[in-house]
């Protein structure tokens, strides 16, 4: 029995995509960053993120996840790498808002939070897909922030300076301008917006393997 012709017009399942990011096509690892996008934005609102976070940072840290665990991934269909995809979303935002109640208790410029998990969006509260499938373990989570640090390390002085004193220290750019020589704020919401712009730009680099 002949197999039946498949239509070039059909659009390609996820699983597809997944299948040919393993085998190495970046066109594939660029679709599944657009799934991953869509996953993020349908889970994730502004008020779910602790301050000085964004969408961008979470999708950053999210595709990280993704890559480094893509070849563990047991795929069966395309909700099952929806819920792969939602686990580590979880994974992260949990993370995120961990880290900035230890900084309040450390008196750093943040917002108070609560002693306990409370402050978390419903989302992070469901572990469903965790209990069938944890992709992403404390070791993984671990060398993302690894890779983070070591993607912000190659930006020069001053916007490594930009990014710490906006995303760890919260300060506002009217603060930041003078402490790294600028003239006024709308310069540095400009030079933190290169920054980030410049850091995604690296961490997109190393998913296609041309990171130094």
């Amino acid at each position: 029995m002949r197999e039946p012709k498949l239509d070039p017009d059909r659009p390609r399942s996820t699983l597809h995509h997944v299948e040919s990011a393993r085998a190495g096509d970046e066109s594939a690892w660029d679709r599944l960053v657009v799934k991953i996008g869509e996953e993020v934005d349908r889970l994730v609102g502004p008020r779910d993120l602790p301050p000085q976070h964004d969408r961008d940072d979470l999708l950053q840290a999210v595709a990280f996840g993704v890559f480094r665990s893509i070849d563990r991934f047991e795929a069966h269909h395309d909700d099952s790498f929806r819920a792969y995809v939602r686990s580590i979303v979880r994974h992260r935002v949990t993370d995120l808002w961990r880290r900035a109640r230890a900084q309040a208790r450390r008196g750093d410029a943040l917002p108070k939070f609560g002693p306990d998990d409370s402050e978390l969006p419903e989302f992070c509260l469901d572990r469903e897909d965790d209990r069938a499938r944890r992709p992403i373990s404390l070791i993984e989570a671990q060398e993302i922030e690894e890779r983070l640090r070591a993607v912000t390390s190659q930006l020069t002085p001053r916007h490594q300076d930009v990014l710490r004193l906006r995303e760890d220290e919260g300060l506002d750019y009217e603060k930041i301008a003078p402490l790294v020589g600028l003239e006024n704020a709308a310069t540095a919401r400009g030079l933190y917006a290169y920054a980030k712009n410049r850091r995604a730009a690296l961490m997109r680099n190393y998913f296609d393997g041309t990171a130094e």
